[in-house]
């Protein structure tokens, strides 16, 4: 302020009391570090200036650009293309990875996850930002999601390492280039959702893979909100400080160690519930009834170009296998129900 008063040779140009305009200077905290740390700090402001950003300032990717994708997908000629980026977006879409993490998850953890034994399939996953003896969790998904990613492990991935580098040299992880059969790396899935998103002139909506992560927390965060009977955001917050098990579950879900880092979700889950009108009780078995129909439709569109027999099979046998899964859900759906 004094800058502007001795530039402009005006005195009491700017101030708090008094001056042509006024102005006050105001205290507030300042986050720093980890663990929820701030920090006091003080600064000028004057009525006409805007209020502080937002914390969020991207939302969830909406249903309607993950159906658009998702329905683009069935498009591709290349079939191994067309399985990949699928199984792409059901990464995104039934795990809370983030870019690196989906980057770092292995076919033995899809093994793993398919001969566990028990109602919720969990599977392995790497968690980035945090100390490497505390870098695993384990997240639970839909067994058709277990399923897809076997499916394309058996038809696409392993030929495609036998052809490029021989089997004694696979890496190992799940999602791999067409043309080198090497890992893909974060930069791969921010190119194929905008391949996707462009053919089918969506490219101006946000899909970013962040963008994923935000929706299945959040859609998590209101199963939990409705398990807990939580009125409001600050019941959610006590809740988390008082109730351990709750705490441990959603750092195993999220990857985070902070739990103030979660605010944005729990914003979010509000938010969105507010606006809904049904709100679904069991949210694993939603995801699988969204896969079985994502499976379906996938399949709907490859009959139509098939030319050999042994593709006809190979589909009729996976339509087997969806719905025998799906089955088993329903199954352990109605024992939950009853127990």
């Amino acid at each position: 302020m004094e800058v502007a008063n001795s530039s402009a040779q005006i005195k009491s140009l700017i101030g708090e009391r008094g001056c042509q305009i006024e102005a006050y200077e105001y205290t507030y905290q300042k986050p720093y570090g980890k663990r929820g740390k701030t920090k006091a700090e003080t600064s000028w402001t004057h009525a006409s200036f805007p209020g502080p950003s937002p914390t969020i300032k991207k939302l969830p990717v909406s249903k309607d650009v993950v159906q658009a994708l998702k329905n683009e997908c069935t498009n591709t000629k290349d079939k191994g293309l067309r399985l990949r980026d699928e199984l792409m977006i059901a990464c995104f879409e039934q795990s809370p990875g983030r870019r690196f993490e989906v980057c770092e998850l292995k076919v033995e953890d899809f093994i793993n996850a398919l001969n566990s034994i028990g109602s919720q399939v969990l599977l392995k996953m790497h968690t980035a930002k945090t100390r490497e003896d505390e870098a695993d969790r384990f997240v639970p998904v839909p067994r058709e999601f277990i399923n897809k990613a076997m499916h394309y492990i058996r038809v696409i991935r392993r030929p495609l390492i036998r052809q490029k580098l021989c089997a004694s040299k696979d890496h190992g992880y799940l999602l791999v280039s067409h043309t080198e059969a090497t890992q893909a790396a974060k930069g791969f899935f921010n190119q194929r959702f905008t391949a996707i998103a462009t053919r089918v002139g969506i490219a101006a909506q946000p899909y970013a893979p962040h963008l994923w992560r935000y929706a299945y927390i959040t859609q998590n965060f209101i199963i939990l909100i409705k398990q807990y009977d939580l009125e409001n955001q600050d019941a959610f917050r006590k809740a988390l400080l008082s109730t351990s098990k709750l705490k441990l579950d959603l750092q195993q879900l999220t990857g985070h160690k902070d739990i103030d880092s979660l605010d944005r979700y729990i914003d979010l889950a509000f938010n969105e519930i507010t606006q809904m009108g049904k709100i679904y009780d069991q949210m694993h078995l939603a995801a699988s009834v969204g896969m079985v129909k994502d499976e379906v439709n996938s399949i709907k569109h490859q009959i139509s170009k098939v030319t050999r027999l042994t593709e006809v099979k190979e589909l009729i046998d996976r339509s087997v296998e969806i719905f025998e899964t799906f089955e088993e859900e329903l199954e352990l759906a109605a024992l939950k129900g009853k127990s």
